[in-house]
């Protein structure tokens, strides 16, 4: 490994995952620190158009609920040729970890998570962007300004970024290359996943994915898999642990009475025809936990940081001013 990759410094080594090794990294003329992923491809050109495929994510707006994109770049090491991927460096846990460690979540971190996820999905939705593989793994939580646990969909390897809706299509060998390569993926993806044709409507593919996230989540049942804990939603069988893609298996799936659960059941319907939008699942989201669809978009949370610091040195700046002019006064 290189000490020094496309101006960025390696640090320290923070995870390996099946899509590449993740490592701290600092940029040599800002000195910022960042999340630079490696991932190998099997030719210069693949790698190219995957480079090509993220700074495309990279000019979208600032979102709070999801993750940005600082910088893509290719680079070969020892004759092997990756995709470097820079992104903010978050220190958070990802919701999987967090369900884990804690036995689920309060009713109060749960309504804000699925206000934020919604959000997020709809955010890129809307700026013609799918992503392909949410799971509780790709979930980063953070703690806003107000102590309040927030979500942040990551990781976009399989995302697709299209001018048109009828583009929003994939090959069913996509799908089989993604199972083999992401933990537990097939808990979290519908049946038209698994079929090895063609598979269109991708945002009906997220739309699924994030009820089985939301459902995971409430339940808190979790599975092995390679030796690691994961968050999965399942169906208990005769067959063991039934993923929700089975024939009818979604139908029978248990879940505690919610605000949310007849939405949860159209989400995770079989046919993706049937499943609501992302701006259905948001509305009714945000209506059950008392949350505006209409407000403007919630910016990062650094922003906010950096209007009260400008309030606090001005109030400071006041009360010195005050201070010193009661001085001058009793001088007098």
């Amino acid at each position: 490994m290189k000490d020094i990759v496309g101006g960025y410094r390696i640090l320290d080594k923070l995870s390996q995952g099946h899509f590449g090794a993740v490592f701290t990294a600092r940029h040599k003329e800002s000195s910022r620190t960042y999340a630079l992923r490696l991932v190998e491809c099997d030719t210069l050109t693949g790698a190219k158009e995957a480079v090509g495929h993220f700074n495309k994510l990279k000019k979208l707006d600032d979102y709070c609920t999801v993750l940005s994109y600082v910088d893509a770049f290719t680079d070969i090491q020892d004759l092997n040729v990756y995709v470097c991927v820079v992104t903010p460096f978050e220190d958070g846990p990802t919701l999987n970890d967090y369900v884990l460690q804690h036995q689920g979540v309060s009713d109060e971190e749960l309504g804000g998570l699925l206000c934020d996820l919604s959000e997020g999905l709809a955010f890129l939705h809307k700026n013609n962007i799918t992503h392909g593989g949410l799971t509780p793994s790709n979930v980063l939580l953070w703690t806003d300004d107000f102590l309040l646990t927030r979500a942040k969909i990551a990781d976009f390897g399989m995302a697709r970024v299209c001018e048109h809706l009828e583009e929003w299509t994939y090959g069913g060998n996509v799908y089989k290359y993604f199972f083999k390569r992401q933990l537990g993926a097939k808990y979290f993806l519908p049946p038209e996943c698994w079929r090895g044709t063609e598979v269109v409507l991708l945002e009906r593919v997220d739309v699924f994915s994030l009820g089985a996230v939301i459902c995971a989540t409430l339940l808190h049942t979790s599975v092995n898999v390679q030796n690691r804990r994961i968050l999965a939603c399942f169906v208990l069988s005769g067959e063991g642990h039934l993923p929700l893609w089975h024939d009818g298996a979604a139908e029978v799936l248990q879940l505690p009475e919610t605000p949310i659960n007849s939405l949860l059941r159209k989400m995770l319907k079989a046919d993706p025809k049937q499943r609501p939008d992302a701006n259905e699942v948001l509305h009714v989201v945000s209506k059950a936990f008392g949350k505006s669809t209409t407000k403007a978009p919630r910016r990062y949370f650094r922003t906010r940081r950096v209007c009260y610091g400008f309030f606090g040195v001005v109030a400071a700046a006041f009360a010195v001013g005050i201070g010193a002019w009661n001085a001058g006064m009793f001088e007098l």
